[in-house]
């Protein structure tokens, strides 16, 4: 997890060297901020969790931990929030400048079609699946653990699973 938070720690902070702005270019402020634990819930990752397909040991693992070890959230960015929970790390509006972010991560990361309105894909060092999306007036960046052999391209599906079943919540 320590890894993931690193990853986009850096994007986080390359968004925060400019004002905040909507996907529209337009000033963020007074966008009310949307808690990231409210959209990762247990039932959508029993659904989209690439360890659900894993071998029945490191299935029933992540089962429990799921029931063990709660959501932890916290601020980010001008009115984002992010969310760790089973091996999902998920961030809401974490940029002050989407735009210069977006072009920043759609430098290393793959374009995915029929996700928000732009997303990206990317395989970070063969750890975990990281997948970029914009919808609407909203950012998210999901980074999924990949399970003991698997590789991150193989839980690109789940990825974006789970991002579609999110973004209906955003709107």
């Amino acid at each position: 997890m320590r890894r993931i938070i690193a990853s986009f720690a850096l994007l986080g902070a390359l968004g925060q060297l400019g004002p905040a702005l909507a996907a529209d270019g337009e000033p963020a402020a007074g966008k009310a901020g949307v808690r990231a634990c409210s959209l990762l819930t247990k039932d959508l990752l029993a659904q989209h969790s690439p360890f659900e397909q894993a071998p029945a040991v490191e299935r029933d693992q992540h089962r429990k931990l799921l029931g063990l070890i709660p959501p932890e959230e916290e601020s980010i960015g001008p009115s984002g929030s992010a969310c760790g929970f089973g091996g999902v790390y998920l961030q809401v509006d974490p940029f002050a400048a989407p735009a210069r972010t977006e072009a920043d991560v759609a430098k290393m990361s793959e374009r995915v079609a029929g996700v928000g309105d732009v997303a990206y894909f990317r395989n970070n060092r063969g750890e975990y699946a990281e997948l970029y999306v914009r919808s609407g007036g909203h950012v998210i960046t999901l980074q999924m653990d990949t399970p003991q052999g698997r590789t991150p391209e193989s839980i690109k599906p789940n990825a974006i699973a789970l991002a579609q079943a999110i973004l209906p919540k955003l709107r």
